[in-house]
C-alpha cells in the first residue's frame, strides 16, 4: 500500500458514484443533443435559425463530456506512479515515480521490501 496525503486520498465509493453519474448524464444529454442537432438542422434548412434551447443543450452536452473526461482520467497518484513491468522471476514489480522525493519517501517507509533498480530488461 502506498501512503498518500489527504489531498490525493479519495474513497472508492465516491469515485464510482461520480463515474456512474457521469455515464447517466452522458446518456441523457446525448439523447437530448441528438434531438437538438436535428432541430438545428431543420431550422437551418428552413433558413430561420433562432437561439433557443437547442444550442444550450449542445453546450450542456459538451460540459458533461468534459466532466466525464475529468472523472475517468487517472488520479494524481495513478499519474505519478507508472508500473514499468516485472523482474524475470515475476516476484517483483518495477515502478517509476515522477516525483523523486516521493520515491525517496517510499524507499524509507518500505526498507525491507523495496530497493532502487538501475537496470531494466526489455523484451
Amino acid at each position: 500500500m502506498i501512503p498518500v496525503c489527504e489531498d490525493h486520498e479519495y474513497s472508492y465509493e465516491d469515485f464510482c458514484r461520480l463515474r456512474f453519474l457521469c455515464v447517466i448524464g452522458i446518456g441523457i444529454t446525448m439523447a437530448m443533443a441528438w434531438v437538438a442537432v436535428f432541430k438545428i438542422g431543420g431550422d437551418l434548412w428552413r433558413g430561420r435559425f433562432e437561439l433557443g434551447w437547442a444550442p444550450a443543450i449542445l453546450v450542456l452536452f459538451g460540459f458533461v463530456l468534459v466532466l466525464s473526461w475529468l472523472s475517468f482520467r487517472p488520479s494524481a497518484v495513478e499519474r505519478a506512479i507508472k508500473i514499468i513491468g516485472f523482474d524475470p522471476s515475476l516476484q517483483n514489480i518495477i515502478v517509476d515515480f515522477k516525483n523523486a522525493s516521493y520515491r525517496e519517501r517510499f524507499l524509507e517507509e518500505n526498507p525491507g521490501i523495496s530497493e532502487p533498480v538501475k537496470w531494466i530488461i526489455r523484451a
